[in-house]
């Protein structure tokens, strides 16, 4: 909910800013904020990851076929 709130709050910002440099500023920040979501869902991310890799392997034993 926070992410999305602040997500949308930058792109109004950008749609009504003037001047490309102030909206430049902005999608620079907002991409910092990005990276560090990014650093602090690495450790989950990883998690994931490793669970689709077994799901994968689960998938690729039934269907060996399509590989």
């Amino acid at each position: 909910m926070f992410l999305k709130e602040t997500e949308s709050a930058s792109t109004f910002r950008i749609s009504n800013s003037k001047t490309t440099s102030s909206s430049g500023q902005i999608i620079t920040s907002r991409i910092r904020r990005l990276s560090n979501v990014e650093k602090v869902l690495q450790g989950r991310g990883r998690w994931c990851l490793k669970q689709e890799c077994k799901l994968r392997s689960a998938r690729s034993s039934s269907n060996q076929i399509h590989l």
